[in-house]
């Protein structure tokens, strides 16, 4: 995904979420939050990276800006998406089409 690509790359300059697509911005919150075993909260996933990569993230510059932004958006406490709530919906979410 194209726009995506330029969203990683100018994420920090972002200070309307909203001038990005949705399904960009989506799958950048969900990329932000799946650690190699799983789905992880915000915190854990930059330290997880921190610690992988051995250097400070730009993601503490702006994810806890993108996930309230994506709160602002959902129904559901996106905080509170854990591995076992989307573990039933892996084959349907394979599927799912943003729009």
């Amino acid at each position: 995904m194209e726009q995506e690509a330029e969203f990683y790359q100018n994420v920090i300059n972002i200070e309307d979420f909203s001038k990005v697509s949705l399904p960009a911005t989506l799958t950048l919150y969900a990329d932000s939050r799946v650690a190699i075993d799983g789905v992880v909260s915000l915190e854990e996933r930059i330290v997880d990276l921190e610690t992988r990569y051995k250097q400070h993230r730009s993601d503490r510059e702006w994810a806890y800006k993108l996930e309230d932004y994506v709160q602002s958006l959902s129904r559901c406490d996106v905080k509170s998406i854990t591995e076992e709530m989307v573990t039933p919906l892996f084959d349907e979410l394979l599927t799912y089409r943003v729009e």
